[in-house]
């Protein structure tokens, strides 16, 4: 009876011992699985003997051993195991010895997880034979020689990982090969040669860190190839020269970490096009001149740090400046501007008047005094974060969005538990959405495509196209994706308040009119960038509530691209017959499938009215010639209150008949930039981007009262 087993799943226990042999009884395994237990060695042995047995599991794809004491040797016969074996994971095992030499006979990996083990000496030439890889964890070893040239032919490698360890020399210019990379980590090596000018061919690469190395030269301009770039970390290396202008094509980066490294010369303007921008690091470099201004518009940016450079003249005041700290602009004694953070106010300033020239001059000693201490502080903190600080280069230096496209199965029904019914937050026309947790306990939605449909199929092939290329802070970002013969699905981020459709219809939170409009300048925003200002217009095609999600701050983003279609750059009108859904598409699309931009335009009205009037477009109320557009329209605009979802009305809260008066004007020309969008013909609609700037002008409005 043991030989039928094909699973075998033990994980997240407390199981001792060693491993028993007796495992190579399961001649039908596929999955084994004894990860986070206390599993041991055969006591006395040095090589991991029980791998010996397993040879005999032809039939063996997931094997599964993270994060048990093992500690032991890899047996050569490892080479000899199924050449179905698909997952192999050994992290964390006190792994001693070098890597087998016939590693390379696993010609089926596609996940090869050996990160923080005692591993020692050089990659193997065999792995050369792992043409599938996808996933390589080799951070936290022991490794040493030359980069590893045998992993410049393995063309289908996404994400790579070979942090902190004892590896030097140059990066060989063979690494522009490694055409599907999209993450890279070599951080915490010896490496100490210039960048090869191939590596500009990574043109996929969405995250690498390079941090802590001997790399040096000029950083070309060149860098702006990688535009999927989305964090970049240069830091505590010997690039020197100017920082180049075309770094600002990389309108995706979130982080950039430039720190300790020799560049020269100005803060090029062009970081204000770095749009999604969250934290800059330019510190402990000989960089000149002002700050610029333009840094202020970067909405997202939380964290800038600029100290120990040769900056001056007066600090921004606006946007991260009005937070910042005076350690991250310490050790430039020429800025000025900003008394309140021990930095004088500017010369100009200073001649106003003598009075103010003299309270200078009764604060320069303590000041100066003041400013030695921290700085005495300062780098005591640097000292003991430096000590503490662990570099990020495995899997978790960098947010699960950016890892490699490709997911293993068995990894989501681990993160799902095997797609229970206690993790499904929902289902749509094409798949079932899951909670997932993942091993590091980050938390993802799972979307499982219904295979029985072609049109799923279709839907799969376009989210991955859609959501892996654009990014904006208003959609929802693609995390992975798995595939297979008989299983696609996609994983995203994870929106912890749920949708609109749910939030507006509770009994339980009624949302406010201000957060009524954020929600719907969040999904303008969204839709602005799909229409107008990514590479070819995109079109929506299903915008409704279900579709926007909110995060625990209740910022919306705008999900499912099941059916969305990508407009050819010389014409903005495409043929469908795939519908969106009945109430929120627009005439023309419904009755014969032609789309363009202003469908989109037509939905968010339909989705504009609903929210604010919490009045479905199918409700039972609309039948016949009567819509939520024509039942709105009839209290339009006198009776505006009339129409408004009662809770709301309820929640506003008139204090006076002039506030109220000035309120209804506000919610007037929210329902009438409704109707402008809700036009019978396309041509007469407006479009998002000024939905955009009609809905900000009412918000600022709303803002003084």
């Amino acid at each position: 009876m043991l030989q039928s087993f094909e699973n075998l799943e033990v994980a997240n226990n407390s199981f001792t011992g060693p491993i028993p042999m007796m495992l190579g009884n399961l001649v039908n395994l596929i999955t084994l699985n004894l990860q986070n237990n206390l599993l041991e060695n055969k006591p006395g042995a040095t090589q991991l003997d029980f791998l010996n047995s397993l040879v005999t599991s032809r039939n063996l794809v997931y094997l599964i051993l993270e994060s048990n004491p093992l500690n032991g040797i890899f047996p050569e016969s490892i080479g000899n195991l199924s050449s179905n074996i698909r997952v192999l994971d050994a992290a964390n095992c006190g792994i001693r010895g070098s890597m087998p030499t016939n590693i390379g006979n696993l010609s089926g990996l596609i996940f090869l997880g050996l990160a923080s083990n005692n591993i020692v000496g050089n990659v193997p030439p065999s792995f050369v034979g792992l043409q599938n890889l996808e996933r390589l964890y080799l951070t936290r070893n022991k490794l040493e020689g030359t980069f590893p040239a045998e992993l410049c032919s393995i063309g289908r490698l996404g994400l790579l990982h070979l942090g902190e360890n004892r590896l030097s020399g140059e990066i060989p210019s063979c690494i522009g090969n490694l055409t599907e990379l999209r993450v890279m980590s070599i951080a915490a090596n010896n490496f100490s040669s210039k960048l090869p000018s191939s590596f500009w061919r990574l043109v996929k690469l969405d995250g690498l860190n390079i941090s802590r190395n001997l790399l040096h030269g000029f950083f070309p301009s060149d860098v702006g190839t990688l535009k999927a770039m989305s964090i970049m970390d240069l830091s505590f290396n010997r690039f020197f020269g100017e920082i180049p202008n075309s770094i600002g094509s990389l309108q995706y980066l979130v982080s950039l970490d430039m720190s300790r490294n020799a560049f020269q010369g100005p803060i090029p303007d062009t970081f204000s096009d770095l749009i999604v921008l969250e934290g800059l690091d330019l510190s402990t470099n000989a960089l000149s001149g002002v700050i610029p201004k333009s840094l202020e518009l970067l909405r997202d940016l939380k964290y800038l740090n600029v100290s120990f450079n040769n900056l001056q003249g007066e600090v921004p005041k606006k946007g991260v400046f009005a937070n910042v700290n005076y350690r991250f602009l310490m050790g430039n004694p020429r800025l000025c501007g900003a008394i309140d953070l021990y930095i004088p106010i500017c010369p100009a300033q200073g001649r106003k008047t003598t009075r103010k020239k003299s309270i200078i001059l009764r604060t320069a000693v303590p000041v100066a005094v003041t400013f030695l201490i921290l700085v005495a502080l300062f780098f005591t903190w640097m000292i003991w974060s430096r000590k503490k600080h662990v570099i990020g280069n495995n899997e978790s230096d960098y947010p699960p969005r950016i890892a490699h496209q490709k997911i293993t199965y068995y990894e989501l029904l681990q993160a799902t538990e095997n797609f229970s019914q206690s993790k499904l937050v929902g289902s749509g026309s094409s798949g079932t959405v899951y909670q997932g947790t993942f091993s590091d306990g980050a938390v993802f939605a799972i979307k499982v495509f219904d295979m029985q449909w072609q049109r799923d199929l279709r839907n799969f092939d376009s989210e991955c196209e859609i959501l892996s290329n654009v990014r904006h802070r208003n959609l929802v970002k693609i995390v992975s994706t798995c595939s297979n013969l008989d299983f696609t699905a996609i994983v995203l981020e994870y929106m912890p308040n749920g949708s609109l459709d749910k939030r507006l219809y509770s009994d339980e939170n009624c949302l406010s009119l201000v957060e009524r409009l954020n929600i719907m300048i969040d999904v303008a925003l969204a839709m602005e960038y799909l229409h107008h200002d990514y590479t070819v217009p995109i079109v929506h095609c299903d915008l409704k509530p279900g579709n926007v999600l909110l995060d625990q701050d209740l910022t919306a983003h705008v999900a499912d691209f099941g059916i969305a279609k990508m407009l050819a750059q010389e014409g903005n009108m495409a043929q469908t017959k795939t519908l969106g859904t009945i109430g929120y598409i627009a005439p023309e699309y419904g009755l014969d499938g032609q789309i363009s931009t202003s469908s989109d335009v037509y939905s968010f009205g339909i989705l504009l009215l609903e929210t604010f009037t919490r009045k479905k477009p199918t409700d039972d109320l609309f039948s016949g010639d009567l819509s939520l557009h024509k039942w709105t329209s009839l209290s339009f605009p006198d009776a505006v209150l009339d129409i408004l979802d009662a809770d709301l009305v309820s929640d506003i809260g008139f204090t006076t008949d002039e506030n109220q008066s000035e309120i209804k004007q506000l919610l007037v020309l929210i329902i009438n930039v409704a109707f402008l969008c809700l036009k019978e013909l396309p041509e007469e609609r407006i479009n998002m981007r000024e939905v955009v700037v009609q809905l900000n002008k009412i918000r600022a409005e709303l803002t003084k009262l």
